[in-house]
């Protein structure tokens, strides 16, 4: 069973790992090498940040 909640701030470390291993898995062969390492870089900067408003989504 699964159930849902909002993200909270202290779930963004392993929502960040999760992308990562998940970009990687998908993009890796369509996108090639730079443009993956390119969006990898950026997540590692940026963080959750980006990608989510900020405000429980």
């Amino acid at each position: 069973m699964y159930s849902t909640r909002r993200i909270e701030t202290e779930d963004a470390g392993n929502l960040v790992k999760l992308w990562r291993q998940a970009w990687i898995a998908t993009y890796a062969e369509s996108l090639g090498a730079d443009a993956l390492s390119a969006m990898l870089s950026n997540l590692d900067a940026h963080g959750s940040s980006e990608l989510l408003p900020g405000n429980g989504e």
